[in-house]
């Protein structure tokens, strides 16, 4: 059986005005075409993100707490949902401030000494379970996920990778750069993705979540 994943277009630009050469202190162009980078990037998260909570509803590999911090035994229970299916977590996604404001604050009761030490010292406990932990501004707060090896997952098929290219328009004393990628997205294992739904009230949520 084949997979056909369609693939589309992500376009971003940012404009330049030609007196900003003279009066920024750095190299503008530069900047800009990182500015455009991170924001295409974004884009892509969303995406991601996107597909990760279509999959989780259609797998139902969904874990609710409703009360109290967010404990190594609940991610545990993530392992459980994907160890069921045969497969194994490759890693665990969630947003800066359940990961800093919950996981980090864990004690002797969910973490052996080493791994306290490393948190005291470093502030950054990069993997959890022999799992990498990663971290991202676009995932809902309330949203911790456990997602298996990027091969039993899904594809991103890319035909176009991001190409920059820059336009002066002269009459208008200002430069137009552009960012264009052509990909897709998909998840063809929908098995492969298991999340906790975190209503509880214990830690401080940002007011507005992405800012950027």
């Amino acid at each position: 059986m084949r997979i056909y994943i369609p693939t589309y277009s992500i376009m971003m630009s940012s404009t330049i005005h030609k007196e900003e050469l003279a009066f920024r202190r750095y190299a503008i162009f530069d900047r800009a075409k990182e500015r455009l980078a991170i924001s295409m990037a974004i884009r892509e998260d969303d995406q991601i993100f996107a597909l990760l909570e279509t999959a989780l509803a259609q797998s139902g590999q969904t874990k609710t707490i409703t009360s109290g911090d967010l404990k190594r035994q609940a991610i545990s229970v993530l392992s459980g949902y994907l160890g069921s299916n045969n497969l194994g977590v490759g890693a665990y996604l969630t947003h800066p401030m359940r990961y800093w404001a919950g996981i980090v604050g864990w004690g002797s009761d969910d973490l052996d000494q080493a791994s306290i030490n490393i948190l005291v010292e470093t502030g950054q406990l990069g993997v959890l379970h022999g799992t990498r932990v990663m971290l991202s501004n676009r995932v809902l707060p309330t949203r911790f996920y456990a997602v298996t090896t990027p091969d039993k997952l899904g594809r991103i098929p890319e035909r176009k990778s991001v190409e920059i290219s820059v336009m002066d328009q002269s009459w208008l004393a200002r430069y137009i750069m552009t960012g264009w990628e052509n990909l897709g997205f998909g998840i063809h294992n929908a098995a492969g993705v298991a999340g906790l739904s975190l209503t509880d009230s214990t830690i401080d949520m940002p007011v507005r979540y992405p800012v950027s």
